[in-house]
């Protein structure tokens, strides 16, 4: 005699929170119907006053990507970044930030004009001198930007 069962269990992913802040030459993106991939299914949302989005994802997410109404997207790459203090994290934050264009991995500029520049751009939109050196105050506003 064969026995047949059916089992039914279900399965929760943990998810993480996260805020994303878009800023324009420092104008935030404020009040713009958005598109949100990657994360599961997509779905819609509105960037408050600030040009922030309240993200939750499942924690194997690698990146989203977030595709305002006015044209602009953006990849938000999810996971690891290098300590804020080194070019590398600097460059990774930049990035996160669009002030410095995405590349290939086997192409990131880590050193030299462009990431000067990105810094620069950087500091400039947050009230601090401009040198294109990465600096303590240079490095505790990438922090605060992003959160880590």
């Amino acid at each position: 005699m064969l026995l047949c069962t059916a089992n039914r269990f279900e399965v929760f992913v943990p998810a993480v929170h996260l805020r994303q802040v878009f800023l324009v030459e420092g104008e935030p993106l404020a009040d713009l119907e958005c598109t949100i991939s990657g994360a599961g299914p997509d779905y819609d949302d509105v960037s408050d006053a600030e040009g922030g989005i309240d993200l939750v994802v499942p924690v194997y997410a690698e990146s989203v990507t977030i595709a305002f109404a006015d044209g602009n997207e953006y990849l938000v790459d999810l996971g690891y970044l290098d300590p804020a203090n080194t070019p590398s994290g600097a460059a990774q934050r930049l990035r996160q930030l669009a002030y410095l264009p995405r590349a290939d991995e086997a192409e990131l500029a880590i050193s030299g004009p462009d990431l000067a520049s990105a810094l620069a751009g950087f500091q400039k939109a947050h009230e601090l001198e401009a040198t294109g050196m990465l600096d303590d105050a240079t490095v505790e506003a990438l922090q605060s930007a992003l959160g880590s």
